[in-house]
């Protein structure tokens, strides 16, 4: 021990080991490799550590690190640490400990073996690494936790994070999927997906408001859906993040509520419609039948003051009272026959609907032909009188807007439904347009006949090429509500 000493005392005032050990601005140590006591420290040890330089080549190493595994006691027969990079931590003179690096060689002087420390000072970067640790994990339990479905992807789009919810919604075990290719986890993928993978893998950002998912399982689901790209500290694109939002029941909502308003639509037109008509109804009460009436209750008058004016005037007032009666009688059947044709319930749909061209046909505009096919006598009412309807509609609009010249109905018994086909060589129309500008009341009431049957209507018609309107009406439902709709009118 006491060669050593009179070793470094010797080297201590050596002017070259004096400017690389003792004024280095790193911090070293060197250690006999034996005893594990320390020999000597640099200035900028001393000042590191706390202690005066006298103080601190007195300690043993054990002093610095206790939990060092080189040395089990300061009695041990050697101090055995392997060369290399060490992460420990020394204990400090206010009895602080710091996280360090330690640079251990071993080295020779004059026959003695030392070990030389060049130590590292790790603090600020262990808590920036603690820190980030922590923001790791805040992040992780971020997305886990998160409400909506999430999943963070590396540039392979292997799983690196998921929440919760994801999980769910795929229906896959979390432990199934970190670290898995997400076209393992979700296999055929659409390729509109997979081009939106590899456009943000280039820092582009992809948004779909609704898409169509097929599960794994075959269950389709809407789905709204974001991908963006997350980027390293270099600022390159590290993978993806996408945010997944099934919205089944939000689109079943939507379409519900847009079916509700459709038919709003439609009663609201169909209320419109049975009150233009009773206004028509009012019109020819007021017009026709109070008037012939009303001349009818004058003539009779006529008759009680001229009873003594000879019979002859008497004869002549009691014959336009005639007259005037056969003429409201006759209005009357016509008011009936379009509030509800007698023809209909005496003798079914085939008369009824035959009459019904005849008398278009009687009109001099247009010549209407009429063709049936096993039709049966009598249907239920509700289908008798939608059809009776559906067909008046139709020639009523034939006559206001084609300029057909040639029109024509043809009735089908199919079994299960009844085929209705009508056609004329008028102007035709743009079926895109009469829809959207919401025009064709005509056309919205023959399809809500339909519909209030579970029936369905095709048309078919461009301008100047005429018109053809198929609709079918199922046998086995009946509607009521249509019968007494109809009656209302």
């Amino acid at each position: 021990m006491k060669s050593v000493t009179s070793v470094m005392k010797k080297l201590q005032h050596e002017a070259l080991y004096i400017e690389f050990f003792r004024k280095n601005p790193a911090k070293k140590l060197l250690i006999h490799a034996k005893s594990g006591f320390i020999f000597d420290a640099n200035d900028a040890a001393v000042a590191y550590y706390g202690y005066t330089y006298e103080n601190f080549i007195t300690l043993h190493i054990r002093v610095l690190n206790p939990f060092e595994t080189g040395i089990h006691s300061k009695k041990a027969p050697s101090y055995d640490i392997p060369a290399g990079r060490h992460r420990v931590k020394h204990r400090h003179a206010d009895g602080n400990f710091r996280d360090v690096e330690v640079h251990v060689s071993q080295i020779d002087i004059e026959g003695e073996a030392f070990l030389y420390y060049v130590i590292t000072d790790l603090s600020e970067f262990v808590a920036n690494e603690d820190k980030l640790k922590f923001g790791e994990q805040l992040f992780s339990q971020f997305v886990i936790n998160t409400p909506i479905a999430v999943a963070m992807f590396d540039t392979e789009m292997k799983y690196l994070l998921v929440s919760d919810r994801w999980v769910a919604e795929f229906d896959i075990e979390r432990n199934d999927m970190i670290g898995k290719s997400h076209y393992e986890i979700v296999p055929n993928q659409p390729q509109h997906w997979i081009a939106s993978h590899q456009r943000a893998l280039k820092g582009n950002t992809d948004k779909f408001e609704q898409d169509i998912f097929i599960h794994p399982t075959g269950k389709l689901d809407w789905v709204k859906w974001e991908i963006i790209p997350w980027y390293t500290m270099d600022n390159l694109v590290g993978g993806v993040i996408i945010f997944n939002e099934i919205i089944t029941q939000r689109k079943k909502a939507e379409e519900i509520s847009n079916r509700l308003i459709e038919q709003r639509s439609r009663m609201a037109a169909k209320v419109e419609t049975i009150e233009e008509e009773r206004r028509n109804i009012a019109r020819e009460l007021h017009d026709g039948l109070g008037q012939l009436l009303t001349a009818a209750h004058l003539n009779l008058v006529l008759v009680e003051q001229n009873l003594d004016s000879g019979p002859s005037t008497v004869k002549e007032n009691l014959s336009r009272v005639k007259e005037l009666v056969t003429t409201t009688i006759q209005e009357v059947r016509n008011i009936s026959q379009n509030l509800r044709p007698a023809v209909l319930d005496d003798f079914g749909i085939v008369p009824a609907i035959r009459n019904l061209c005849d008398e278009y046909s009687r009109l001099g505009t247009f010549h209407v032909r009429f063709s049936e096919y096993e039709l049966e006598k009598h249907y239920s009412p509700g289908i008798e009188i939608a059809i009776y309807r559906i067909c008046q509609e139709s020639l009523n609009n034939i006559v206001k807007h084609s300029n057909a010249t040639q029109a024509s109905i043809e009735l089908y018994n199919r079994h299960s439904h009844i085929l209705i086909v009508i056609q004329d060589n008028g102007n035709g129309f743009d079926i895109k347009e009469v829809v959207k500008s919401k025009a064709g009341s005509g056309l919205m009431n023959i399809q809500e006949r339909a519909e209030l049957l579970g029936g369905r209507v095709q048309m078919e018609s461009q301008p100047e090429n005429g018109t053809e309107i198929i609709i079918e009406i199922p046998l086995h439902k009946t509607n009521d509500f249509l019968t007494m709709q109809d009656d209302d009118e």
